[in-house]
C-alpha cells in the first residue's frame, strides 16, 4: 500500500517526515513524501517518491506578488496538478484514519508483546 506524507517548511520540518516514513517502509509501505521540490534529491535518496509543490518562500521575504506567483505555478503547473490529482484520488479512495489507528495500534501491540516478554 502506498502511503503519502503532506510536509511544507524547511528542512527541519521536513525531517520528522523522512523518519516517519522510513519506518512505515521498513514495515512494508511504498512512502510517498509531497513536498517542496527543491528536497527532491533528498527525498530520493531515502528511497521515496516525491510528490511536488511550489519552492519555499521564506517567511520574511513573503510578499503578495510571491504568494500570487506561487499559487499561479501550482494551479498552472501541470506536474504539480498530476500529483495533486493523483494525492487527492488516493485520499478519497482510503479510510485513511482508520488505516491509521490499526497502523499504530499495530505497533504499540508488538512494542507491548515485547515487553511483556522482558
Amino acid at each position: 500500500m502506498k502511503i503519502s506524507l503532506l510536509t511544507i517548511g524547511t528542512r527541519g520540518d521536513i525531517q520528522p517526515f523522512i523518519a516517519l516514513g522510513t519506518g512505515l517502509q521498513q514495515i512494508g509501505y511504498q512512502v510517498e513524501i509531497v513536498t517542496h521540490a527543491i528536497f527532491e534529491s533528498w527525498i530520493r535518496s531515502y528511497g521515496f517518491d516525491l510528490g511536488v509543490g511550489t519552492e519555499p518562500i521564506l517567511q520574511s521575504q513573503l510578499t503578495v506578488d510571491k504568494l500570487t506567483a506561487a499559487i499561479n505555478q501550482a494551479v498552472k503547473d501541470g506536474q504539480m496538478q498530476t500529483s495533486a490529482q493523483q494525492v487527492g484520488n488516493q485520499i478519497r479512495s482510503e479510510d485513511g484514519v482508520k488505516k491509521a489507528v490499526t497502523i499504530i495500534s499495530s505497533v504499540v501491540n508488538r512494542q507491548t508483546t515485547r515487553q511483556d516478554k522482558i
